[in-house]
């Protein structure tokens, strides 16, 4: 450490840098700083070839290597290394950076300047300190916060810093890969969070719009998470651009928390009285995803006169692998199922069990899907009308923190039992609803099952399963109403998240589109689950257009086992594209924008990882993306439909948009008290 320690010393007593080497012989050899470099008369100069700068860099780096332009010290030579790379016995090095710091404080000693240039190249930052001659400083002066340079040196540890910082022998400036919107027909972003969508979104709102109007998009929607924050900053903004002379429009919106209050508990037609017939089963498969997923198991009890009266049981062969997760989670083997009846044989075992009597389940929207898809798979029609347990719990027991199995379970004092194995679920999902059918029985006075879906009048909103939905401004009216639906959110149905109930919803509908969203929102997750065509049209008919998204966006839903590949998500999305196409309603392609640069997504992955996403550092590429590159993150769609989503409809939704809605009026509006004139 000496040979360090002697340069530092040096540097700091005499602002000169110099190269010690122990050599291991009695020999020194001085090194002297370059003598400053005299500019050359401009008529000697060749002109070199202006480069294509509109074009990434080959080399992968955001900075054209080419452009270096020495402003002080020694040339700067080599290859950049990535300053997350660099350690103390590094050696030296190159490196590039772009400042986000500049300092350059006088000596107390007089003639000299103390320069601190903090750089980062996003994968890590470090502090350039170095001493120059007071007549040397005017060379850097081309140093500011945003430009990026080349320097050479090494690590030296500064003891006035307490940390290790570079020693510079060269430094040079760079220019900066700009990204361009270069295409012809450019799109229009939907989908768009800024640092208002607390600790989720990562960049401002001014410069989000900036953005899309230096790329020459017409226009871009905001739609923070349950908020409106972000509109005054949007429209300033907007206001800023038109007195520039530019031509730009705000598409003012929110992603509401949306609550579905009018779903039922039960689907289809059920007359049969609380002591009738019934049949409460319950399923184990391999995964999440009824599409790729299949059944290891199927339980059912028979219910009459409020008894259990017979018993249903079957292990299901898979023909795949039980993932060792779900071995771990149910407690089945490969080998348990080794001889067990397949799919088709069993699900007929089942269905001649149940008969046509109502099913019962416990998020019975699960457990049908799997049956549903067992039966498509096998030529067998299910056409047994169905019963959630869920929505009547919630009803019925609002102060429970969830209304998972168990818990109900537990506050109903109903005992312990082998949780997610499908017979043991199924016996206590029969206690547990003949349970809640005697205190509905007591409260409403209900005793008949075509009774239920009214008694319980939808339940408590706050308590309901929320889903994202994307709201966008339209006109005057829009924006009032868009108010009061984030007021009545906030203050009337918040519970952990401002909710926007579906009754409220069509209430206060008027100036607004409403979009589906992403995979959080109710139509993504129904056609996960599987849910049959009609239903699937019903819940799309309420939306004004449908969303799809990039594979990048819903890649942790293959990490997750979710579904098992992203030929999945391309039948998710290619279904929700059939959707619109049979309701006539526009699909549009979105990048959920949630920071501005690919660089970006690190500090959003240290956001998520402080509220504890196991995940964090699986970022997805939620980042502000270019025509072109949304057209090749949907090009499996052919390039007709793949124009049709990321252009043309974006740019018929943002076409419907009222350029003059203001967040905030022009002019000011004291408020009239008749006779304060004379009274004042």
């Amino acid at each position: 450490g000496v040979p360090d320690k002697l340069r530092q010393r040096i540097a700091e007593q005499y602002g000169v840098t110099v190269d010690i080497q122990f050599s291991g012989t009695l020999e020194a050899e001085e090194v002297l700083p370059a003598p400053p470099e005299e500019a050359a008369p401009r008529k000697q100069r060749a002109a070199a070839p202006r480069a294509d700068h509109s074009k990434p860099p080959a080399d992968g780096l955001p900075v054209y290597l080419e452009s270096a332009r020495q402003i002080w010290g020694k040339p700067v030579k080599g290859k950049p290394v990535p300053l997350r790379e660099i350690t103390p016995d590094y050696g030296f090095f190159t490196a590039w950076g772009e400042i986000f710091k500049f300092e350059k404080t006088p000596t107390k000693f007089g003639g000299k300047h103390r320069i601190n240039i903090y750089i980062t190249d996003h994968t890590s930052s470090y502090q350039i300190k170095t001493y120059l001659e007071d007549e040397q400083v005017p060379r850097l002066d081309p140093l500011k916060p945003g430009v990026c340079v080349l320097v050479r040196g090494s690590l030296v540890n500064d003891k006035w810093e307490n940390e290790y910082v570079i020693n510079p022998s060269g430094i040079a400036t760079l220019e900066k890969y700009k990204v361009q919107d270069t295409a012809e027909q450019k799109r229009v972003e939907l989908h768009l969070h800024t640092s208002m969508s607390t600790m989720d979104g990562m960049t401002t709102a001014s410069k989000l719009v900036r953005r899309a109007y230096e790329w020459g998009h017409k226009a871009v929607a905001v739609t923070d998470h349950g908020v409106v924050q972000a509109f005054p900053e949007v429209m300033n903004t907007v206001d800023a651009i038109r007195k520039e002379g530019g031509d730009f429009k705000a598409i003012y919106g929110c992603e509401a928390y949306f609550v579905n209050d009018l779903v039922p508990a039960v689907n289809g037609a059920c007359s049969e009285p609380f002591d009738g017939e019934f049949v409460v089963f319950d399923v184990e498969t391999t995964g999440l995803s009824p599409r790729s997923d299949r059944l290891t198991e199927i339980g059912a009890v028979r219910i009459r006169g409020g008894e259990v009266v017979e018993r249903f049981n079957t292990f299901v062969n898979p023909g795949m692998p039980i993932p060792a997760k779900i071995t771990q989670l149910t407690g089945i083997t490969d080998a348990m199922v080794a001889d067990a009846p397949g799919e088709g044989e069993a699900l007929a075992a089942f269905l001649a069990f149940a008969g046509d009597k109502l099913l019962i389940a416990h998020n019975a929207p699960f457990d049908i899907s799997f049956i549903r898809a067992a039966a498509e798979r096998t030529g067998t029609v299910l056409e047994n009308p169905y019963a959630d347990t869920v929505p009547i719990a919630r009803a019925l027991l609002p102060d429970l923190h969830n209304h998972k199995l168990d818990t109900v379970a537990k506050a109903l004092k109903l005992g312990d039992f082998n949780h997610h194995r499908a017979s043991d679920d199924a016996e206590i999902l029969a206690r547990i609803f003949l349970a809640l059918l005697e205190r509905l029985h007591e409260q409403t006075g209900c005793n008949d099952i075509s009774a239920l879906n009214s008694s319980l009048a939808g339940g408590d909103s706050k308590k309901l399963r929320r889903y994202h939905q994307i709201i966008l401004v339209q006109n005057a009216a829009g924006l009032k109403n868009l108010y009061k639906l984030v007021s009545k959110a906030h203050l009337d149905y918040y519970f952990k998240f401002p909710r926007i109930p579906k009754s409220e919803l069509i209430r206060h509908r008027e100036g607004l589109l409403i979009g589906s969203a992403c995979e959080a929102g109710e139509l993504y997750q129904a056609v996960l689950q599987n849910k049959p065509w009609g239903e699937l049209l019903d819940i799309a008919s309420f939306y004004d257009f449908l969303e799809i998204q990039p594979d990048g966006n819903n890649a942790f839903m293959v990490r997750d086992g979710m579904v098992k590949s992203e030929e999945e998500l391309h039948s998710i999305n290619r279904t929700i594209i059939k959707l619109a196409d049979k309701l006539g309603k526009p699909v549009v392609a979105t990048g959920d924008v949630h920071f501005l640069d690919k660089d970006d997504a690190v500090y959003r992955s240290i956001l998520m990882a402080g509220q504890g996403f196991k995940d964090a550092d699986q970022q997805a590429p939620l980042y502000f993306k270019t025509t072109d590159e949304m057209l090749r993150d949907f090009a499996y769609l052919g390039k007709d439909k793949a124009f049709e989503v990321v252009v043309t409809n974006p740019n018929k939704i943002a076409d419907l948009i009222d350029p003059e809605v203001r967040p905030v009026p022009r002019g000011n509006y004291p408020p009239s008290i008749p006779g304060s004139d004379e009274i004042i």
